[in-house]
C-alpha cells in the first residue's frame, strides 16, 4: 500500500513538474508577441499625434483612423505569435475555455467578422475580411 501511495506521489510530482514547464514557456510565448505588439503600437500612436501636433491637423478621423490601424496591428502581432495556436485547445479550433479566451481577445482586439474564426454554418455567407468586406 506504501509503494503504491508512493508510487502516486512520484507521478503527480513528475506531472506537475512538466506542466509548470509548459506554462513558463506559454508565459514566454505570449508576453514576447503581445509586448512587441503593444510596444508598436505605442510608437505609432506615439507618432501620429507628434505628426498631427506639428503640421496643425488634429482631426478626430485622423485619431480614430490611427487607432484603428494600431488595433489592426496589435491583433496580427497577436494571431503571427501563435496566439490561436496556443488557444486551440490540443490541435482543436476553439478548445473549451482556452478557445473561448483566445475569440475573446481576438474580437477585444478589433478584428471584423470571421476575419479570427469563430462558428460557422454551411450555405451562408460571411464578412472575412482584415481591411473591408470579404465574402
Amino acid at each position: 500500500m506504501d509503494d503504491e501511495i508512493e508510487g502516486a506521489v512520484i507521478a503527480v510530482r513528475a506531472d506537475t513538474a512538466a506542466f509548470a514547464r509548459e506554462v513558463t514557456a506559454m508565459k514566454a510565448e505570449l508576453e514576447g508577441g503581445l509586448g512587441e505588439g503593444a510596444a508598436v503600437a505605442g510608437r505609432r500612436i506615439e507618432g501620429a499625434l507628434v505628426s498631427a501636433i506639428r503640421t496643425g491637423r488634429i482631426g478626430f478621423e485622423d485619431l480614430r483612423r490611427t487607432a484603428l490601424g494600431v488595433l489592426s496591428d496589435i491583433a496580427s502581432a497577436a494571431i503571427h505569435s501563435g496566439l490561436d495556436a496556443i488557444f486551440a485547445g490540443g490541435g482543436k479550433s476553439g478548445g473549451g475555455l482556452a478557445g473561448l479566451a483566445g475569440q475573446l481577445l481576438a474580437g477585444l482586439l478589433g478584428a471584423p467578422g470571421r476575419a479570427t474564426g469563430g462558428p460557422v454554418v454551411g450555405g451562408r455567407a460571411y464578412r472575412v475580411g482584415e481591411r473591408g468586406p470579404e465574402l
